[in-house]
């Protein structure tokens, strides 16, 4: 169990990372940050003493309830129910020859949303695993940045992939 905890997390705070570069790339090209140099906006934030980038980098890097925090935890819960999901349609198709009904995918999100509130998100567990991750090295944070993407990608794939057999099996019975 210790070390689903250990992977789980590790993804989590990969989808975090990649999460908050895309943010900090997407601040380099927004035209709607001209908006700030504006020379009276920028006098209005002067004098209340506010810098908006570090506003928006923190309201998007805090890590426990910014919004790349929820984002990542969102598309874990939803990486598991696409799993989940893919090994029913199959299965479904096999034995009983006919489409899975909705009420599977509900059952397969909440699976999924139980497995990832267990191992990541309850007593904050992802806090502790977030500071120990944080001393990695660029290299390290790289590699399962990587490691991560392949698997989010992978995981579309079988989704895909699942109802594309299923659609097969059907038309072919």
């Amino acid at each position: 169990m210790k070390l689903i905890e250990k992977y789980l997390n590790i993804l989590h705070y990969c989808l975090y990372i990649i999460h908050y570069k895309m943010h900090l790339l997407a601040n380099r090209v927004n035209p709607f940050r001209l908006l700030y140099k504006i020379p009276a906006i920028k006098r209005k934030n002067e004098q209340q003493g506010i810098n908006l980038d570090v506003v928006v980098n923190r309201l998007f890097g805090d890590k426990r309830f910014g919004t790349s925090v929820i984002i990542a935890g969102g598309v874990l819960w939803g990486l598991f129910s696409f799993w989940f999901i893919s090994l029913l349609i199959v299965l479904y198709a096999i034995i009983n020859k006919s489409y899975l009904p909705v009420f599977y995918f509900w059952v397969c999100g909440g699976i999924s949303g139980l497995i990832s509130y267990v191992f990541v998100f309850r007593h904050d567990k992802y806090l502790k695993y977030f500071k120990k991750y944080d001393k990695w090295t660029k290299k390290e944070r790289y590699s399962y940045c990587t490691i991560t993407l392949l698997y989010l990608i992978l995981t579309i794939c079988i989704f895909f992939g699942a109802l594309n057999f299923s659609g097969y099996i059907i038309r072919n019975w």
